[in-house]
């Protein structure tokens, strides 16, 4: 294997911090990543390593070369390459210390229906059952638990729907219910709470898509939520901290590079536009998250040249209570959850009729509680949690099985 240290650098370390919305964000540049520039590249993290490959360099040659970045020291060694051929516009996920590069296409073999994983401790690729199903780059790809998620995703003058999960145990696929939007390929995927979340992208014939939704996959069934309030947009970036998402950069139908940043939040299903980054604005960047941090890299400007800068997005997140209401769908028992202080709830259900179906009291010194809903008719029930002043802090929908 091929090695190489990337020796620290006199570098000028440029962070700018600043608050917009709800919160402040912090933004530093850190060393470049070391090999050639390139967009529609992949990353992931595991511990505190991330790792970046793959992509489409500046002299327009797919690449298999892939690279560990540490966090401790700002510092990037290669790994072994991607078996196989160099590739682009692949797709990725994380469980546990393995890593899982799926699909992509190439230069010689066109688009692919691999799945490769990559294994921290061990410093080694491994080949898996490829999916089986059509080859396909730009694929959507998340994990929840135990198994990853893969579909969606495009070939030659083909947009894709279906749905896989891949069960990293057993190393075998399981088909599920299609994607039950428009069919089509650089959408975002990403998990949040056990629930995976698609939306965005764009189809052969050149439709862009603003639509989103959640996969559960308790009783694998998509819920359609909020659509994005932003211009239409492709390419873009997606990562996750805590109990939010956020969309960086993309194109939209115009062919006009956004340099814009997004704050989803499932809890309430809503979009909020945060200020743009101070970083060149691009399309097909890779990312990564270690602890409270994003890593953005590679990606295609605006004048259609190749990065390689780095950078990392550190969002100081207000003191907000983080509320989690589960299992849902529920059976028996429901389980509620806040980090509030000094804050005394009142808990409601309520049925599609808007009958209050279970009402109780939370005083301010109980975080934890569990709700029988044993005697409630199976369907869709809203969960409300107002404040001592009767303002509503939390709201969810529940299926009672």
């Amino acid at each position: 294997m091929s090695r190489f240290q990337v020796m620290p650098r006199l570098l000028l370390i440029i962070s700018l911090h600043f608050t917009v919305g709800s919160f402040a964000q912090t933004w530093t540049q850190l060393s470049d990543f070391p090999s050639i520039e390139r967009d529609d590249a992949i990353g992931f993290s595991i511990g505190t390593f991330g790792y970046i490959g793959s992509g489409l360099d500046a002299g327009f040659q797919h690449r298999s070369d892939f690279y560990e970045y540490n966090s401790s020291n700002d510092t990037w060694t290669s790994i072994t390459t991607i078996p196989g051929s160099p590739r682009q516009y692949c797709s990725s996920f994380q469980i546990g210390d393995v890593g899982y590069v799926f699909g992509g296409s190439t230069s010689s073999s066109g688009v692919l229906n691999e799945l490769l994983s990559y294994n921290a401790s061990a410093k080694e690729w491994e080949i898996l059952p490829p999916l089986p199903s059509d080859g396909r780059q730009s694929a959507s790809a998340f994990s929840i638990g135990k198994s990853g998620y893969v579909g969606l995703g495009g070939s030659s003058g083909v947009s894709f729907g279906d749905f896989w999960q891949y069960l990293s145990e057993t190393k075998n696929w399981i088909k599920k219910h299609d994607f039950p939007g428009e069919k089509r390929y650089e959408a975002i995927g990403f998990s949040i709470g056990g629930f995976g979340y698609v939306g965005l992208g764009q189809n052969n014939t050149g439709d862009f898509f603003s639509d989103f939704w959640k996969y559960i996959p308790v009783t694998d069934q998509w819920e359609k939520l909020a659509p994005f309030p932003g211009s239409i947009r492709t390419y873009v970036t997606s990562f996750v901290f805590q109990d939010r998402a956020f969309i960086y950069g993309g194109m939209d139908e115009t062919n006009a590079f956004k340099n814009e940043l997004w704050e989803y939040r499932p809890v309430t299903d809503s979009w909020k536009q945060l200020a743009s980054p101070p970083l060149p604005m691009r399309r097909g960047g890779s990312s990564f998250v270690i602890q409270n941090c994003t890593y953005l890299s590679t990606g295609l400007d605006s004048s259609l040249v190749r990065l390689k800068d780095m950078w990392r997005f550190c969002p100081e997140l207000p003191n907000e209570p983080i509320f989690r209401l589960f299992p849902n769908p529920v059976h028996e028992t429901l389980q509620f959850e806040h980090t509030g202080q000094n804050m005394t709830i009142e808990f409601l259900i309520i049925d599609l009729t808007g009958n209050v179906v279970s009402q109780l009291f939370l005083s301010n010194e109980v975080h934890f509680t569990e709700i029988d809903v044993s005697d409630l008719c199976s369907g869709i029930y809203f969960v409300h949690c107002l404040d001592q002043q009767g303002s509503a802090i939390f709201s969810q929908k529940i299926c009672v099985l």
